[in-house]
């Protein structure tokens, strides 16, 4: 049998994949049976996620079972200066949240401690062109952008080469105009985008967006003429036909686990 810190690079070499995680957990079970378990919980979780199963009592039952082990377990987290938030996925930390600037620059260290698919990166726009020019903007499977951010960054970084993996794109209450939606429609690098999160911007969100009104959970649009507007102009676009299940969407849905 491969030896541990050989399954681990393998989860840093193919983050995407559920097998090399399931191979950690598997070498696990004799040594580190609740780590064991935890990553088999979060890759049952992912699972029921990506078949829609949003509320369903497998997949609360999987990750409340999941939480408790996490909060037994805190010398399972990692402490990487710059970081200010991590997040558990499928039994590793893969969601980070950081300033751009020093994504920016630590991106390669970051990377090969942990296998990072989602960021969340704040203060983008002081770093917007080298963030844009960041090769590691291709490890990514989701992006969000915290606070108001110019208008121009937002769109350099929908027009970066490297964006390609994107299956989520968050910029809700940046300050993003029509501008931007252009910029995200055209760009050729976005290609693989799933979710637009639009809301609270200087334009209307033309995307669904999930909401609970009077009891009644939909996803409805905020300015279907822009949407249609949008359609027509652009052709479709998989991000404005997408319909959230959920008030939370989350990457790992969009991906197969392959």
């Amino acid at each position: 049998m491969r030896r541990l810190p050989e399954l681990i690079q393998a989860v840093l070499l193919d983050p995407w994949s559920d097998a090399p995680r399931a191979a950690v957990a598997d070498a696990l079970v004799d040594v580190d049976p609740d780590r064991a378990r935890f990553i088999r919980l979060q890759l049952e979780a992912t699972r029921h996620r990506r078949a829609g199963q949003w509320r369903g009592a497998d997949l609360l039952a999987a990750d409340d079972a999941a939480w408790d082990l996490l909060q037994r377990n805190a010398q399972w987290n990692i402490f990487f200066p710059g970081a200010t938030h991590w997040g558990f996925g499928r039994g590793f930390p893969e969601a980070v949240t950081f300033d751009a600037r020093r994504f920016v620059d630590e991106a390669d260290a970051l990377f090969r401690l942990a296998p990072v698919l989602d960021a969340t990166l704040t203060n983008v726009g002081a770093a917007a062109a080298e963030l844009a020019d960041s090769p590691f903007l291709s490890r990514l499977r989701s992006l969000r952008v915290i606070g108001p951010t110019p208008v121009g960054a937002l769109r350099s970084l929908a027009g970066s080469p490297f964006v390609s993996r994107l299956r989520v794109l968050e910029l809700s209450y940046t300050g993003a105009d029509r501008s931007v939606l252009d910029a995200i429609c055209a760009s050729p690098g976005l290609g693989a985008l799933r979710y637009l999160g639009f809301t609270g911007n200087s334009s209307p969100n033309p995307c669904f967006a999930h909401r609970d009104e009077d009891g009644i959970s939909a996803a409805v649009v905020e300015d279907p003429a822009l949407r249609r507007e949008l359609l027509d102009r652009w052709g479709e676009k998989a991000f404005l036909t997408f319909r959230p299940g959920d008030r939370f969407v989350t990457a790992d849905r969009f991906d197969d686990g392959r």
